[in-house]
């Protein structure tokens, strides 16, 4: 036995010596944030003679303390590394120090055998960056800037709502294959790199866009190396149709496009314009040639931009600003000055000294809260303590008085065995015959819709009720479609099952299903959803007048004045708590630079221009709900100072008292849920913190700070510097709008809320 068994040791150090696995990224960019879906690129090298199939798997554990190995197969060739990507969903409460292992098996038939090699790893020993849960994040592939560093909003002052990190330096190579690998960037940035991209990260991009990312793709000087126009692109689907025109312009002639430059010398810059019919324009040359256009992808958008911001000559003259450029890009409201600029302004006397209060946005603990089935537990956690507490006695001081009564003490065992099989065998009884609830999944679930786009998006969470001890397959429908365990934050406390299990994940496709092992509890999920929705619960959700369908009231000389139009709501249930923006085309130029009374020129814009909305838009409120096959007509919303968003979203979303209530995972109620999800959908256009002071004032005057913690997809910022027309409402009790199958059969009772979210683009009006 001996002999056999330092054989079997043997063979495993010379397995694992032929075979060594390394990290080469954790997360995009070696840059990572807690409970966000994470990407990891891995290395595996290999001394072995003969080629091998293979395992490789990322272990994670879940909220319940399971361990999920998220993997995917690969073929090792003799003396040759080869590199993969796993992603995998880290827990809210991850750190830099946790420890995670990478294990190699063979495959054998399509099932993980015996283990080749082992890694232990963490992000701190890999050097990656943690992102925090309350900044965002941009990832940019080349190694220019291109100004957007003054996003950061580092500095003497709080300018933004939220600081954004610029992932930069990326190359082709870092991009994912799969598109959630994006989940923690905001926006894609393609600036100075080639698109060498293979099928794999060229369809998750893709992807990506479709179900909501922006992609911003920046022309390079020379040549076209996107096969723009052309089916040969990398990205045809979404380039293909696109026909710029290279011709040339001034760098004077860009003042309100890229901003105001450092230096006056003049630059001739070659541009490439487009035909915006079928687009939306971002930016106009003064000769009206379009250099940068926004193309709708499904529900998400890219934008092309006609001039090479990579051109050092650009960044000789500080431009482009974020101000001007990236924040209507991006469509954000808020001021980016630099450090340098913040100085010069405490040393005007110009700079507030208000330390801002603070609103927190947690998607985290709205998502549990509301999914959280917590009366049907209650009911059962109450019997089983009853029982509990029953077996205690009986089994202990009852038995002991009834046995010494008789004297009978040496009996005490088959009592206590009595006892115990009683219990066992009413525990079983009652675990059948009360193990139905009655709705056994709640849900949040919001669904947006762009008109004209061919499918919708369903983005959610819920808590499915396993009455079971086994493992359920818990599926969705539809193509590359997401399903994921989720795990609160408010679990990191919680103690782990005592019969901890594994699963195994294969990642190589987007997994549509999880085989969840279940013990009589709730287990929750995430996922994301792309297709055309068949419920009868939600029918055909928002829909148009086609012979009245929504457009801009001009007056004779052009000048827009209102809507007019009608949509209805075709859904079979009310909306509530209903929200119509509009966004006009008429836009707010930065006025970056101010004079005070004596005509001197500021180094940065006045306390009145600051802050102020990419465009002029409007937001309304429904007085009362808004009623199946009801017809909303746009012409009864009347434009005032009262309904611009920069005195509407300030007004209703200010906080009433000088602390936020419901932050560090208090219960929020329902209505502060759906005035917080508005919030997160609105908030990159709510007011951003106040840093400046009347000139003349040496009062400094209140600031708040709109704080968000996850649920950046649900932000609808780009569309806040285009005209459209918003309509946001809630679905109270609510089925879940996607088909949810255990073990191949649908469940057919669910509860929780919707929030359906309508975007109608609106063609220039001028």
């Amino acid at each position: 036995m001996i002999g056999i068994s330092c054989v079997f040791t043997a063979a495993l150090l010379t397995a694992a010596s032929e075979y060594t696995i390394s990290v080469d990224s954790f997360g995009l960019g070696n840059t990572w944030r807690a409970g966000d879906i994470t990407p990891l690129h891995i290395t595996v090298s290999n001394t072995n003679p003969e080629p091998i199939s293979a395992w490789i798997s990322w272990d994670v554990p879940d909220g319940n303390g399971d361990i999920v190995a998220w993997g995917r197969p690969l073929t090792l060739t003799p003396n040759q590394d080869v590199s993969t990507w796993l992603y995998a969903p880290v827990q809210p409460w991850a750190n830099g120090t946790t420890a995670w292992t990478l294990r190699l098996r063979t495959l054998v038939e399509g099932t993980p055998s015996e283990q080749l090699s082992l890694f232990r790893f963490s992000a701190q020993s890999v050097n990656a960056a943690p992102i925090s849960q309350q900044h965002g994040a941009i990832a940019v592939v080349g190694t220019r800037r291109i100004g957007l560093g003054d996003l950061a909003g580092s500095g003497k002052a709080v300018t933004v709502l939220e600081p954004t990190l610029a992932i930069s330096g990326l190359q082709p190579e870092d991009i994912p294959d799969a598109w959630p690998c994006f989940d923690s960037i905001d926006t894609l940035v393609w600036a100075d790199a080639q698109p060498e991209l293979d099928y794999r990260q060229a369809k998750a991009i893709e992807e990506w866009v479709l179900r909501g990312g922006h992609l911003v793709i920046i022309l390079p000087t020379i040549g076209n190396p996107w096969g723009v126009g052309s089916q040969q692109s990398p990205l045809a689907s979404i380039l293909g149709d696109i026909e710029p025109t290279l011709g040339n312009a001034t760098v004077s002639d860009f003042q309100n496009i890229l901003g105001k430059p450092r230096s006056d010398n003049p630059l001739l810059l070659t541009v490439r314009s487009f035909n915006a019919e079928n687009y939306t324009p971002i930016f106009t040359l003064p000769d009206s040639r379009v250099i940068a256009i926004t193309k709708d992808v499904g529900v998400g958008m890219c934008s092309i931009i006609g001039v090479d911001l990579a051109d050092g000559r650009l960044g000789a003259r500080d431009l482009p600003k974020a101000d001007v450029f990236w924040n209507r890009i991006l469509g954000r409201r808020g001021d980016t000055p630099s450090p340098m600029t913040l100085q010069e302004l405490e040393n005007l006397r110009l700079l507030s000294g208000t330390i801002p209060t603070s609103t927190t946005l947690p998607m985290g603990s709205i998502a549990a809260q509301t999914i959280a089935m917590s009366t049907a537990a209650g009911g059962r956690l109450g019997t089983v303590f009853i029982l509990v507490i029953a077996y205690i006695v009986i089994g202990g001081p009852v038995g002991y008085f009834v046995l010494r009564k008789k004297k009978k003490l040496r009996w005490s065992w088959m009592w206590f065995a009595t006892t115990a099989l009683v219990f066992t065998a009413t525990t079983w009884v009652l675990a059948q015959t009360t193990s139905n609830v009655v709705t056994p999944l709640r849900h949040l679930s919001i669904i947006d819709q762009v008109y004209g786009a061919p499918k919708q998006r369903v983005h959610g969470w819920f808590s499915l009720y396993l009455p079971n001890y086994s493992t359920n397959k818990i599926s969705i429908a539809g193509h590359a479609n997401l399903l994921m365990p989720w795990s609160p934050s408010e679990l990191s406390k919680a103690p782990s099952f005592a019969d901890t299990r594994h699963v195994s994940v294969n990642i190589d496709q987007v997994p549509s299903f999880f085989d969840q092992p279940s013990r009589a509890t709730t287990s929750n999920f995430q996922f994301n959803w792309s297709g055309g929705l068949q419920s009868d619960f939600y029918k055909s959700l928002i829909r148009v007048d086609f012979d009245n369908s929504p457009a801009v009231r001009k007056l004779d000389n052009g000048t827009p004045i209102g809507l007019s139009g009608f949509v209805e709501n075709k859904m079979n249930v009310s909306l509530h708590d209903v929200t119509v923006v509009w966004v006009t085309d008429k836009r707010i130029t930065p006025a970056l630079f101010a004079k005070n009374e004596n005509g001197n020129e500021l180094p940065w814009t006045s306390y009145s221009e600051s802050g102020k909305p990419l465009n002029v838009a409007y937001s309304w409120r429904l007085s009362s709900s808004w009623d199946p096959e009801e017809p909303l007509s746009l012409h009864t919303f009347e434009r005032s100072n009262e309904a611009l968003i920069e005195k509407g979203f300030d007004e209703r979303y200010k906080q009433e008292n000088r602390w936020d209530a419901y932050g560090n995972g208090a219960a929020i109620p329902r209505a502060e849920m759906r005035k917080r999800l508005e919030m997160l959908s609105l908030y990159s256009h709510l007011k951003p913190p106040v840093y400046l002071k009347r000139e003349g004032s040496d009062t400094s005057p209140p600031s708040h700070s709109i704080i968000r913690e996850g649920g950046r997809e649900l932000d609808m910022a780009s569309w806040f510097g285009r005209p459209c027309i918003i309509i946001m409402g809630f679905v109270k009790n609510a089925s879940i709008p996607i088909p949810i199958e255990v073990d191949g059969e649908e469940i057919t009772k669910s509860d929780g809320m919707t929030m359906v979210r309508w975007v109608y683009p609106l063609g220039i009006t001028q």
